[in-house]
């Protein structure tokens, strides 16, 4: 077999890695997100479920000690759909779901604590449930328990296969065959078989949205599982006091966050829609949420420490590359251009937002220019062309410069009168600003677009 070429495993490798740091941004996205909507769930995840990327799973998955994801899934949902499926594994860590499984079959037991998560998640409005995920009116997670969900449908299974035993064999040989497996020692009607094929769909959709894992050990230094027996036992009491002390947390968070206990969940459904305040808020809330905090646990939070809990205080803030697709297809003003670039040149100069680089890309039809700028020194801004608009050029050709290793982009901001029609979601945070009015474009032709965020960039005269 011919072997590939090294050039070749150097472009899939660069891919993959693209892919990954892709994800990671949509997950951090969807953290940021849970943190500052549903601090109940937030300081979970934030002090108990670390993420690490794998391929071996469809979604996601759990077994208490933290959240796994599949980089390809998590890069292809928007937004609300990520925050939903991290909730929902989130969800089972609070419900202890890893440390109850007990000898119970894996597969309906996921069936069970998706039907009790999700009705819980969709009544508080949270994020935006995957089409096809298990739901049914009948199994109210707020009141039944997930071995109650679970004892239900192993029974309804076990009435269901009594009634196909009930029904005559439709060859007569089969009667003859069955009774040769059984003296063979085999069992017709394993019991795992048996839950396979009368759950195969749910058992799919489970898998396809979400796992729960058993809890069998924690990592020792070397990262490998321990599964001692004796050892899970003494920790597993250990784990489920840590979630109910994070979970003590992620309340008190909550009440401090909403004065009173209740959060607008009706919000969360609604905000990665549009903005509603002014460009320049805009332009700096979508710009901070982007810079990560350095954390330092050697140096206690004082706010958290005054309340009894000890949590890492702040070393700073770094924000990585940013790209800026400026539309330069006519529709955009001089006047409204400058004031974009005047804002983030005071922003970075002002070290309100600190970052690596700025990628400007000028495009109309298709990229005519690319300047790349460092220590967010932003230039005036000078028109480099003009004709209709691309928004797929411009988006290739900034993935173009992450795989040249140019930039390694946080977010893009797109200028433009939105004016065509909407490339596929890059799989990082997107701002959009329009010179049109969000609540006209939305009855336009193109409408808008499916992911990102939106603002009107209008320049009042002065």
């Amino acid at each position: 077999m011919t072997p590939i070429p090294t050039e070749m495993e150097e472009w899939k490798q660069a891919k993959i890695e693209q892919h990954n740091h892709q994800a990671e941004y949509k997950y951090n996205e969807a953290m940021s997100y849970i943190l500052r909507k549903f601090p109940l769930f937030g300081v979970v995840l934030h002090e108990k479920l670390p993420s690490k990327q794998s391929y071996d799973i469809q979604a996601m998955s759990t077994d208490g000690t933290c959240i796994k994801y599949n980089p390809d899934f998590v890069r292809k949902q928007p937004l609300l759909t990520n925050v939903f499926v991290i909730v929902h594994e989130c969800g089972h860590n609070v419900c202890l779901h890893s440390f109850r499984m007990k000898d119970r079959d894996m597969r309906l037991w996921n069936v069970a604590c998706d039907y009790q998560i999700n009705s819980m998640l969709t009544r508080m409005g949270v994020g935006e449930m995957p089409k096809g995920a298990l739901l049914e009116e009948r199994f109210d997670g707020s009141k039944m328990s997930v071995e109650l969900i679970y004892d239900i449908l192993l029974r309804e299974g076990k009435d269901k296969d009594k009634e196909d035993d009930s029904e005559p064999p439709s060859d007569p040989q089969d009667e003859e065959d069955n009774s040769a497996n059984n003296k063979d020692g085999e069992t017709q009607n394993n019991p795992d078989d048996m839950i396979g094929e009368q759950y195969k769909e749910e058992i799919a959709e489970a898998q396809s949205s979400g796992w729960v894992e058993k809890y069998e050990g924690v990592e020792d230094p070397n990262g490998e599982k321990i599964f001692q027996e004796e050892f899970v036992q003494k920790t597993t009491q250990e784990m489920e006091d840590s979630f109910a002390e994070a979970l003590a947390h992620g309340q008190m968070a909550t009440r401090k966050s909403s004065g009173v206990g209740s959060i607008n969940w009706h919000e969360v459904m609604n905000a990665n829609k549009r903005e509603t305040i002014s460009w320049e808020d805009a332009l700096r809330e979508f710009l901070n949420a982007r810079a990560r905090n350095k954390k330092n646990w050697n140096r206690p939070h004082k706010k958290w420490l005054q309340q009894g809990y000890w949590m890492p205080s702040k070393m700073g803030r770094q924000l990585e590359d940013i790209v800026v697709m400026v539309d330069e297809s006519g529709s955009m003003s001089e006047d409204e251009v400058n004031a974009v670039f005047s804002n983030l040149r005071n922003l970075f100069e002002d070290k309100i937002i600190p970052l690596s680089k700025v990628a400007i890309l000028h495009f109309a039809s298709h990229v005519d220019h690319v300047d790349i700028i460092e220590h967010g020194d932003i230039p005036e801004y000078i028109r480099h062309t003009n004709g209709g608009t691309d928004f797929d050029n411009a988006f290739k050709k900034a993935q173009e410069l992450e795989m040249e290793g140019k930039i390694r982009p946080a977010c893009y901001i797109v200028m433009t009168d939105m004016e065509d029609r909407y490339p596929p979601d890059p799989g990082l945070p997107v701002l959009w600003m329009s010179t049109t009015d969000p609540e006209l474009r939305a009855q336009y032709y193109w409408g808008l677009p499916e992911y990102g965020k939106i603002t009107h960039l209008q320049v009042e005269d002065s």
